[in-house]
């Protein structure tokens, strides 16, 4: 059956699979707090080491991480990262939300750093055995 929009599959498609997500994250006390104190969504372990996705910074992160897997995870078909340009409309939304400042590149750095700690979530925790866990 063909979609309201002429393409086969749901009429759905195009909607945002992360509809909600700014909401979340402005109800979650962690992450509304840091983003007032800071005017920014996400932390980094120093200011040489913004932008770098590793799993020190992914630990700064947890709980904006979570409400963001919260909102991925029941839509996602398989394991695959979030979509950028929809992480980014609701970083948008949240400092619309929040009352920060505009910045267009701060919206779109961090929007390009959550989809890279979910992409590093993937391949880090894909379910194999590591050769360091060998070594003690």
């Amino acid at each position: 059956m063909a979609s309201d929009s002429g393409k086969d599959g749901p009429a759905t498609e195009s909607k945002n699979p992360l509809e909600g997500l700014a909401d979340a994250w402005e109800s979650c006390g962690k992450v509304r707090r840091r983003a007032l104190d800071t005017q920014a969504l996400l932390t980094w372990t120093s200011a040489k080491t913004v932008g770098i996705c590793n799993m020190k910074s992914l630990k700064l992160n947890v709980p904006v991480m979570i409400q963001a897997l919260k909102t991925w995870c029941p839509k996602a078909r398989n394991k695959k990262t979030l979509p950028v340009d929809f992480v980014k409309l609701e970083v948008k939304n949240f400092r619309s939300k929040m009352q920060l400042q505009d910045n267009l590149a701060l919206v779109h750095c961090e929007g390009h750093a959550i989809k890279a700690f979910v992409t590093l979530m993937i391949r880090r925790h894909d379910g194999s055995k590591r050769r360091e866990a060998f070594q003690h």
